[in-house]
């Protein structure tokens, strides 16, 4: 890294058309203007010397608010126009990893600058991919190239804003950008694991009723949220996330209703932990409990046992509906 020099710059001096440097598609910087109010410029960010003004290399937020406070100058480090580039993002690669965990969006658009500014597609993958918490492979290097090089702005931004797992940010690749806003409101307030689901059973629905994707929302949507008059985004959701998974497994969510009904009947014990096989294929019932002595574990096995005896008990066992 050539030598750099802390300085005292005018922000009009800063070209803030020019981000080659930037990753993040939407920057907010407001919590930061109390503390500046406060105490000033703490951190310098690191700019670059380039004909057409000085370049932000890191610390976008910092610098938007100075000027958002009509700061006329503030403290950087300012690099010469000799150093490379690729040398400079590296750099504030590495503050931002220490700071904070980047979103797919900074993902992406890092390792495509890193590629564009002449680092080897192999060190991409084996030395940056682990360093952004990512498995050192060339599919998910490529997955991350695609998503930089989409025209699609809210698409990034909702990458930016919403953690989607890397399996089933390829499957969201696939749909058209419009397709994709239609789910947006959905996936960003479900959990990761939900939001794996519904991207998945909707395909999966899709291709086995060769039925467009707006056409199974639509039908989603009419029939679990406005038919029960939902109005709680979090609630919508996943009541659309159940409906998608009921569509794609009619058997299983029915067998799931009906042990829940079965459970609720007999009036099973909190305490004790009834599980099925997930697929209920199998009809074998794992039933588990905790004791601390033999007396509570006999009192334990006097609770399944007048349990047992009740008819709607062998219905749990029963492998057809």
């Amino acid at each position: 890294m050539k030598k750099m020099e802390l300085a005292t710059v005018s922000v009009d001096l800063i070209n803030f058309q020019e981000k080659k440097f930037k990753l993040a598609p939407l920057i907010y910087y407001e919590s930061l203007l109390s503390s500046l109010r406060r105490v000033g410029l703490i951190s310098p960010p690191l700019l670059k010397e380039e004909e057409a003004g000085l370049v932000i290399v890191s610390g976008w937020k910092r610098v938007l608010a100075c000027r958002e406070l009509r700061m006329k100058t503030i403290p950087a480090f300012v690099a010469s126009s000799g150093t490379s580039d690729l040398e400079l993002l590296t750099r504030a690669l590495e503050e931002n990893l220490y700071t904070r965990p980047l979103s797919l969006a900074e993902k992406a658009e890092a390792v495509d600058r890193l590629r564009r500014y002449g680092l080897a597609e192999e060190r991409i993958i084996a030395e940056y991919l682990p360093r952004l918490s990512l498995p050192a492979k060339y599919q998910f290097f490529e997955l991350l190239l695609r998503v930089a090089e989409s025209n699609d702005q809210s698409w990034k931004e909702f990458l930016h804003q919403t953690e989607v797992p890397l399996e089933a940010l390829d499957l969201l690749l696939s749909f058209l950008p419009e397709e994709r806003k239609l789910l947006y409101p959905y996936l960003q307030v479900l959990s990761f694991s939900r939001r794996r689901e519904m991207i998945f059973n909707l395909q999966a629905i899709a291709v086995r009723e060769k039925l467009a994707i707006p056409e199974i929302l639509k039908q989603g949507e009419t029939e679990a949220i406005y038919g029960p008059a939902l109005s709680e985004p979090r609630r919508q959701a996943e009541a659309l996330a159940q409906w998608l998974r009921k569509r794609r497994y009619p058997l299983m969510t029915a067998w799931e209703e009906e042990w829940q009904k079965a459970k609720k009947t007999l009036d099973w014990p909190e305490e004790i932990h009834l599980a099925s096989d997930p697929s209920f294929e199998s009809g074998e019932l794992r039933v588990s409990f905790s004791c601390r002595s033999a007396e509570e574990f006999l009192a334990q096995l006097e609770k399944l046992r007048p349990i047992a005896l009740k008819p709607g008990f062998r219905r749990l066992f029963r492998r057809s509906l």
